[in-house]
């Protein structure tokens, strides 16, 4: 089987399947980033199931307080949870726990937001 191109896109919808490249399906759940050979990005696109890999997707609901004292899973979950403006108006009315949500947000590894690391990272040291 011919080796095909694939474009990496975020997962709108709660569930999205997809040709894995080998012949079968693979699923995918919402914010998942996954690549996708072009008839399954056309299909996901046109009915709005895919997205840019950095975009941030409508969470809903109301965020919590950072658990500044939670345990490194907590804090992650609520990194992951939050839009990034969110991130930056909670650590603009808590500065003391800027250094703790980037910690957070790199534990996400290649899903961490690149504008929120450096959002972060810069009010960290204008903050010093």
């Amino acid at each position: 089987m011919a080796t095909q191109t694939t474009t990496r896109r975020k997962v709108v919808h709660a569930v999205f399947t997809y040709d894995d490249g080998n012949g079968g399906q693979a699923i995918a759940f919402r914010g998942s980033l996954i690549d996708v050979q072009s008839a399954d990005l056309e299909r996901g696109e046109k009915f709005g199931a895919l997205a840019a890999p950095d975009a941030e997707l409508d969470a809903g609901g109301t965020l919590t307080v950072y658990p500044i004292d939670g345990t490194a899973a907590e804090q992650d979950a609520w990194v992951k949870s939050a839009k990034v403006d969110e991130v930056i108006a909670e650590v603009n009315r808590h500065p003391e726990i800027a250094q703790s949500v980037l910690d957070a947000e790199e534990r996400r590894g290649d899903q961490a937001r690149t504008t929120l690391v450096a959002s972060l990272t810069t009010f960290i040291s204008s903050n010093l």
